[in-house]
């Protein structure tokens, strides 16, 4: 039997947490936790430097961090970060994403093409009346008409073309007949009420095909 050649790692590049200059750090040294200075002299001004301090933010005691890394500590003990992020909840707002899309998908729905070249493919919702100056209108349906992405980039020259490279193609569901936008290339209906829907008529003609 020949011989197993284990191969290593390669070397990864890294900045000097002292100076900021580039090297390379083997990679064991990374795992370590090391390869964090260029030379030994980076090393040992980053020694000499004293420890971060500050005062925690739920007691008010004044500490000092037992590594020179956590510049941006807030608290003095886990017990205090603990009891300040204690009853606090992530903050998620999916009010505008959800309206947008809505708004969206109304638009298009309504036009099938762009009102402008009659083109079917990437559609997009335009407003007419800016979202900026009138956000009263922002998720009015009359306040929006279907263009491609061409007709779109007509509309705001000031813009980058590739912003309005990419689009939404529409697709008509085959229970309710309402358009949705297209998420893969196999869905077939508009929602997972109109996919149950589909299921349970597929499984009634099932039993009742002849065996």
């Amino acid at each position: 039997m020949g011989k197993h050649t284990i191969k290593r790692a390669p070397p990864v590049h890294r900045n000097c947490i002292d100076c900021g200059v580039g090297f390379i750090a083997q990679n064991n040294e990374v795992l370590k936790g090391r390869g964090l200075f260029c030379s030994e002299k980076c090393r040992g001004k980053s020694q000499s430097k004293p420890l971060p301090s500050g005062t925690c933010q739920k007691c008010g005691a004044s500490f000092t961090a037992k590594y020179r890394c956590q510049k941006s500590r807030k608290f003095c003990s886990r017990e205090c970060s603990a009891a300040a992020h204690r009853g606090k909840t992530k903050q998620f707002n999916p009010g505008r994403p959800y309206e947008h899309e809505k708004w969206m998908l109304a638009v298009l729905n309504r036009d099938l093409k762009c009102v402008e070249c009659c083109s079917t493919t990437i559609l997009q919702a335009h407003h007419i009346k800016s979202w900026k100056s009138h956000p009263e209108l922002r998720y009015d349906i009359e306040n929006g008409v279907t263009l491609c992405s061409k007709c779109h980039n007509g509309k705001h020259p000031y813009l980058p073309a590739e912003r309005f490279a990419e689009g939404q193609d529409l697709k008509c569901c085959v229970v309710c007949e309402q358009g949705f936008i297209v998420r893969k290339k196999t869905q077939r209906t508009c929602s997972h009420k109109c996919s149950g829907k589909l299921k349970s008529q597929q499984k009634t003609a099932m039993q009742r095909a002849p065996a």
